[in-house]
């Protein structure tokens, strides 16, 4: 992943700091059970910080030393089977979490607040920790660097008119595109790369999808959105 990022935001691997083996050790010790493999590996590479990485706008923070201090305080903790990822720094108050109650599966990231009755008000946010950081960068690194973008929307009709096929009908446009498929990108969120352009698709469980368009030409970014409006019915929203 830090290799791709590379390729259009070449001083990311300079940035970004991993956590010490003392603290991923110490973190384990507090949770008394081993780390996922994705997030072992996201400690040890951005730990300390995610450099200019910034999720959601910069509201959350990952670093190792936020997370032990979480688990120290011990004034909240969530179940065990969910291991608290980034605290919410922004007006939102909401934080994430890796989900780890199954086992056979990387655990998707869920957003939710402290409480009572936590998880069962957590909402499903990334297939993935891996998802998460390579969507991020898609959106926030690569595509600012296309001049051209545009931001489309689905209406209450998408899930008759597609019965739930509708991102796998995106992603099999985007592949006739000849768009190819952005790494460690989410089933149901997938992100795509032609090099002039680039697009991502976002359908959360239980919302309707949002589509990000970023291209080099502005002719060629109103061929994606004509296109998108006429094979899956979306709204430019700018």
């Amino acid at each position: 992943m830090i290799d791709y990022i590379a390729q259009y935001a070449p001083e990311f691997p300079s940035v970004i700091r991993g956590a010490a083996t003392e603290q991923i050790v110490r973190l384990e010790g507090l949770l008394q059970r081993p780390l996922p493999s994705s997030y072992r590996a996201f400690l040890e590479f951005m730990g300390e910080s995610t450099g200019i990485l910034e999720l959601w706008q910069g509201d959350m923070d990952t670093s190792i030393e936020t997370v032990l201090e979480h688990y120290s305080a011990k004034e909240w903790l969530p179940p065990p089977e969910f291991i608290f990822w980034a605290l919410d720094v922004g007006p939102q108050g909401s934080d994430l979490f890796l989900d780890c109650t199954q086992l056979n599966r990387e655990p998707p990231v869920v957003r939710g607040e402290p409480s009572l009755d936590f998880p069962s008000t957590c909402r499903v946010k990334s297939e993935s920790l891996l998802d998460a950081l390579s969507s991020t960068a898609l959106l926030t690194l690569r595509m600012p660097r296309l001049p051209f973008r545009a931001s489309m929307y689905a209406t209450e009709a998408w899930s008759g008119r597609f019965g739930g096929q509708g991102i796998n009908i995106f992603a099999q446009l985007a592949e006739k595109l000849g768009f190819v498929r952005v790494p460690f990108t989410g089933s149901w969120s997938p992100g795509y790369e032609r090099g002039d352009s680039a697009m991502h698709g976002y359908e959360a469980p239980g919302f309707l999808p949002s589509f990000e368009l970023a291209s080099q030409s502005e002719q060629e970014l109103r061929k994606l959105v004509e296109l998108l409006k006429d094979t899956l019915g979306l709204i430019r929203d700018r």
